[in-house]
């Protein structure tokens, strides 16, 4: 620019145009591009089976012996639905739901997620290095913010003095002359302005136009309005309200307050005042008609008066000696010319526009693509609630607790009927000490229908924290009532030092441990099959803890496996009571009925095990504790329904493999009348599917958007949504609900890729860079980092202070892998691999460097490294997508081979 400068001079208001369209993309923000990332599995352990009609019954409807506090470890069902089909927020806290509030102790102590290890090592025993996530990354952001804020404080105080200099000329200035103000008059109709109001200040260097809204004129008192150069000097000021440049002047000063410390700002603010000045007096020599000698004579003395006033003159127009002089030269030399070129404003500001859709966070939601077609307007706030809720997510499991707030705050103020959202505010407020609003919103979470034990203790910690000592200890009261294992808790916790002193406290503790005792004594007994043994402690622990309905659900098993039946209906009263597991606790309500001969009260809870969705057809048959009813006709009904149910889904499954799409829309149909709301939910997708199928594509959207408003699950209903665009061959359509499908929680690119009707969009980029990008946001969550460069600089800042710290060395060749600095990643694993650190874990990601580099050989010889070492999952080596280049070899296979069968034995 600087270069061509020269041959625009005589157009100073392109020159002008040029650089204002420079400091516009200076102002935008910058641009963050993703990159691909892989998906990781994890190893599920499962309960051996066991043998007796009561604990095969337990092993088959509840494998995974989680009590009424405990999160859930197992894998969730395909379907969770729940009266409604109100997923949102079911998925931790529904009071039927299969897992709980996935807590972190409250001493802030990063626990490592489990995508940390390639392979899940099941006897790991999750020791922390207790480095604290990104902390020099951190000081060195606070200490940079803190000098940007600083510089642009410093800047605007400096401007304010400016201000309030100039202000005091206007409080002490004076009304203008008649002829002054006929002159003013005069030039405002020929250059077709308002006239400005004009003031005369004594000892001013210069005249200026001053002020944003409604600028003032200033002039000089001791210049004469009769001279012939003022009309020259007059045109050139109402040039500058003509051309509007104090609005430019307020650009101007946003753009150096905010980047007071860019060079190039600078520049163009130099070189934006240069050309205006120029432009101007182009305006007075050339559209008003002013002659060039007095116009020149007129700047002469004003170049007088500036070598008396130069400080003055500063404060007031910003230029100084050479500035006038060079506009001298040019008024006297050149024919510039007034006006500026239209097609170039035009192509500046499509310029600009061009590149706003490019603006990204950095680490935050992506927003809708601008190149996307829209989505439905009626999903965009359940959509924008979904993409805060993921992101909130990300950084809760990470322990990022400040930008959790921050997206889980924006997802309430969307749905304020959210558990999951509520609660988790609420724990996050706790983090970072906002106290009245955590306890505000836990307390939301339990109205809403959260489940109380965890939340409950973190209630007891807000009080205690605030030294309400005797409210804290209640709700520890009622925390371990309803289930929490508050000792487990409270050995690693410091906020409830203080109880320690309380009366109450000791005897409070000796109950927690007791529950902690009888709890793993419990467990251990029914994996052992010991009911005796398991009754004896849960007998104890429904006495403490009456409010946790797993107790009382475990209890009923025991007992009717004792045959000491009245205890087992008490049990299972309490269990219906507490709405714990309501189709469990009907069968099994039914079971008792049986065995003691009340056939109509058995055959009334089986039905009401139907109706809660019980859908274990050959257990129901099969199962002992049933023989006395299976002859009776009322059961075989209730037993139809659910065996209808299963073959409605084997024929809608078979009929859609066949193409046959009227006949799926009739199953379902027939599946929507049997009541079964899971059902309904599965039949969802078919429908919709076949509609499109059909060409009936305005009934599939309609059906589909209309299940999300009522609580379908918004990542699934946008996945299926686009699903049925891309059947109809609406890519576009498709393709924007795939990118917003992504920002609420979709990272399966290879499910993308393997689905024959949306294979093709992820060839699209802006598909492509959304799924990339969602897997990104969760990988780097789970590291509490917001980018692979941060990892890289926390673990470079932790080994430098404790050479020996591996798990630090473990995140630095995760960092150099997903940069694609295979050698340096490889150099950080084999290092572990030499300390023995995990060593199946090491192995495996030394596999995944050689395989993206292409060593296939040395990939395979770390995979039979891994799988030798330790556990590693057959279905992660199948999934892994850094493994992709390995899939077709034969010795893959075999190693796949040999882990699915160990896996299985």
């Amino acid at each position: 620019m600087l270069l061509f400068e020269r041959r625009l001079l005589a157009r100073p208001a392109v020159c002008h145009t040029i650089w204002l369209t420079v400091l516009a993309v200076l102002l935008l923000p910058p641009t963050v591009l993703p990159s691909s990332l892989a998906i990781r599995g994890h190893v599920r352990d499962r309960l051996s089976g066991l043998e007796d009609a009561a604990w095969a019954r337990l092993e088959r409807l509840d494998p995974t012996l989680v009590w009424g506090g405990e999160p859930e470890t197992s894998e969730p069902a395909q379907t969770v639905v729940t009266p409604g089909w109100q997923e949102r927020g079911q998925a931790y806290f529904a009071p039927d739901a299969e897992a709980g509030v996935a807590g972190t102790p409250l001493n802030l102590q990063r626990v490592l997620p489990p995508l940390r290890d390639r392979a899940t090592d099941s006897d790991s025993t999750g020791e922390t290095s207790g480095v604290q996530p990104g902390l020099g990354v951190i000081a060195v952001r606070v200490w940079v913010r803190t000098i940007w804020f600083g510089g642009a404080l410093a800047f605007l105080g400096l401007f304010l003095w400016r201000v309030r200099r100039i202000d005091r000329l206007v409080r002490r200035s004076t009304g203008a002359s008649d002829a002054l103000d006929r002159r003013v008059r005069e030039v405002a109709r020929q250059l077709g302005v308002e006239p400005p109001n004009v003031r005369c200040v004594a000892g001013l260097a210069t005249p200026m136009l001053w002020g944003c809204g409604r600028p003032v004129m200033l002039w000089p008192l001791e210049l004469d309005p009769d001279d012939g150069g003022s009309a020259g000097l007059v045109a050139h000021e109402l040039a500058h309200l003509r051309r509007r440049d104090h609005w430019t002047a307020c650009v101007q000063v946003f753009a150096s307050a905010l980047l007071w410390w860019h060079p190039l700002v600078w520049l163009a603010q130099r070189r934006l005042a240069r050309f205006a000045e120029l432009a101007c007096d182009a305006w007075a020599v050339r559209a008003v008609g002013c002659a060039r000698r007095d116009y020149a004579e007129a700047l002469i003395a004003v170049i007088e008066r500036l070598g008396r006033q130069r400080a003055l003159a500063l404060a007031a127009s910003g230029s100084g000696r050479r500035a006038v002089v060079e506009r001298l030269r040019v008024v006297m030399a050149s024919h510039a010319s007034a006006r500026g070129s239209r097609a170039l404003a035009l192509a500046s500001v499509t310029l600009v526009a061009l590149l706003l859709p490019t603006i990204s966070t950095g680490g935050g939601i992506a927003e809708q693509d601008d190149r996307l077609a829209p989505i439905d307007s009626r999903l965009e706030p359940l959509v924008a609630c979904a993409a805060a809720r993921t992101a909130g997510d990300d950084w809760y499991e990470a322990g990022v607790w400040m930008r959790a707030e921050t997206y889980y705050s924006r997802a309430i103020q969307l749905d304020a009927t959210d558990p999951h959202v509520a609660a988790r505010l609420g724990i996050t407020l706790f983090r970072i000490d906002e106290l009245d609003d955590s306890r505000h919103w836990l307390e939301e979470a339990i109205n809403l229908g959260a489940r109380q034990a965890e939340l409950r203790f973190y209630l007891a910690a807000v009080h205690a924290r605030r030294g309400e000592l005797d409210a804290a200890l209640a709700q520890l009261e009622r925390s371990l009532k309803s289930g929490f294992d508050v000792a487990r808790r409270l050995e690693s916790e410091q906020v409830f030092e203080e109880l320690n002193q309380h009366e109450g406290w000791r005897g409070f503790a000796e109950r927690a441990r007791r529950v902690s005792t009888l709890r793993e004594s419990a467990r251990t007994a029914m994996k052992q099959r010991d009911a005796a043994s398991a009754r004896t402690a849960l007998s104890e622990l429904a006495t403490l803890c009456p409010d946790d309905g797993a107790i009382w659900h475990y209890l009923s098993y025991c007992c009717i496996a004792l045959k000491q039946f009245d205890q087992a209906e008490r049990a299972l009263q309490m269990q219906r009571k507490l709405g714990f597991r309501p189709s469990i606790e009907a069968y099994n309500e039914a079971c008792l009925h049986a065995l003691l001969g009340r056939t109509d009260k058995a055959l009334e809870a089986f039905e009401r095990a139907v109706e809660h969705g019980f859908s274990d057809y050959a257990l129901a048959r099969t199962d002992p504790d049933l023989e006395s009813l299976r002859s009776l006709a009322r059961f075989e009904q209730s037993l139809e329904r659910v065996k209808t149910a299963d073959r409605l889904k084997k024929e809608i499954e078979l009929a859609g493999e066949f193409f046959e799409w009227d006949r799926v829309l009739t199953l379902c149909e027939q599946a929507c009348q049997t009541g079964r709301q899971d059902l309904q939910a599965w039949c969802v997708s078919r429908r919709a599917e076949a509609l499109a199928e059909l060409g009936r594509l305005d009934e599939a959207r309609e059906l589909l958007i209309q299940s999300i408003q009522k609580g379908y699950s918004v990542k699934k209903g946008l996945f299926e949504l686009s699903r049925v665009h891309a059947i109809a061959g609406q890519e576009d359509d498709a393709a924007a609900y795939l990118v917003s499908a992504a920002r609420c929680g979709l990272r399966d690119p290879d499910r993308i890729a393997a689905d024959t009707h949306l294979a093709s969009l992820m060839q699209r980029s802006e598909v492509r860079a959304a799924m990339m990008d969602a897997v990104e946001r969760e990988e780097l969550a789970h590291f509490g980092v917001e980018s692979w460069q941060d990892l890289a600089a926390r673990a470079r800042s932790t080994l430098d202070v404790d050479p020996q710290a591996l798990e630090a060395l473990h995140e630095l060749g995760w960092a150099h892998l997903r940069m694609g600095e295979y050698a340096d990643a490889e150099k950080c694993f084999v290092r572990l691999f030499e300390r023995r650190w995990r060593p199946h874990v090491s192995a495996y990601n030394l596999a995944c460097c050689h395989a993206l580099t292409g060593n296939s050989e040395e990939a395979l010889d770390w995979l039979e490294q891994a799988v030798s070492q330790g556990p590693v999952s057959f279905k992660m080596i199948e999934a892994d997508r850094d493994l992709a280049s390995l899939r077709e070899l034969p010795r893959f296979r075999q190693i796949v081979e040999r882990v699915r069968i160990a896996a299985e034995d």
